[in-house]
């Protein structure tokens, strides 16, 4: 009975943890981390569909049946849509990146790198404290300076409000 009231422990505070602001920044940190290769595989998913949206107007173009063409205008208009949605979120993602960009150029050059090793790069504090030429101890205690500027400045800014407290 022990363990599992442990787990239970652990489980209800690392939910609390992830909803808290801090959890908030790192799940953003994350995110912003990995957005460029989001948005490659968005792009290699549009690349793909164009491939097929291809062979399906080489396919229309053989086939003379008016039921047949309906049907691959219905498919191509699929093709289409599905495009239009990637590119959105593709957009999205950007423009969540920018934003985070923005943020992360304020900070030191050393919390820079520290964010760029951590979210972009996907090293442990192990690795980030050898390259940064500092303690591990002394990496976390910027990472944890860091997400509470950051989690401030968002929470300044209005950022984690719910829609309806904005309106």
């Amino acid at each position: 009975m022990g363990k599992k009231e442990d787990v239970s422990k652990m489980h209800a505070y690392l939910q609390k943890e992830a909803e808290s602001t801090r959890g908030k920044v790192k799940r953003m940190l994350l995110e912003w981390g990995a957005s460029l290769d989001q948005c490659g595989r968005k792009q290699e998913e549009i690349r793909k569909i164009l491939r097929l949206k291809a062979e399906c107007e080489g396919l229309a173009a053989e086939v003379k049946s008016r039921s047949m063409e309906k049907g691959f205008s219905l498919i191509e208009e699929a093709y289409d849509h599905n495009i239009a949605v990637l590119q959105e979120e593709i957009e999205r993602k950007l423009t969540e990146k920018r934003k985070i960009d923005g943020m992360v150029a304020l900070l030191s050059k050393e919390e820079q790198e520290l964010l760029f090793l951590r979210y972009q790069k996907g090293y442990g504090y192990d690795y980030i404290a050898l390259k940064l030429n500092m303690g591990r101890s002394t990496c976390f205690r910027i990472h944890d300076r860091i997400l509470t500027e950051l989690a401030d400045k968002l929470e300044s800014d209005g950022f984690f409000c719910d829609k309806r407290e904005k309106n």
